[in-house]
């Protein structure tokens, strides 16, 4: 089996073309949501930029975008450890979805900040 490379073209095509995709629905906001593992509790819920929840648009550098308008806050719904994150389209689709670089230790009633980048591979 071959192994493909992306050029920087592609990459930057491919993630604002999944980016996009965040904005379907009739909703206001994609969310960002940080879940305890197994996914069965959420912890915390951001409501990301409602026109365009990743900066792309003529700055995407190398297949990755950073949040719009980072940090974003949001007040914590539960207690518990975070260990995984979904990205929800204004539908409430997962659009996104995985494993925390680390766990978070979080508190209901407590304020967290969220900066993140999303990343398309080269290979």
């Amino acid at each position: 089996m071959a192994i493909s490379t992306l050029d920087t073209d592609t990459r930057n095509a491919a993630l604002q073309a999944a980016n996009t995709e965040l904005n379907d629905g009739a909703g206001s906001n994609a969310t960002y949501e940080y879940l305890v593992a197994g996914g069965g509790t959420v912890l915390i819920a951001w409501d990301l930029d409602g026109a365009a929840p990743f900066t792309t648009a003529g700055s995407t550098t190398a297949g990755t975008a950073e949040l719009t308008g980072e940090p974003i806050t949001a007040t914590a719904v539960a207690t518990g450890t975070a260990a995984e994150y979904r990205i929800k389209d204004k539908d409430g689709a997962i659009r996104r979805s995985g494993v925390l670089d680390a766990t978070l230790a979080v508190t209901s009633g407590s304020v967290y900040n969220l900066s993140a980048t999303a990343a398309m591979p080269a290979s």
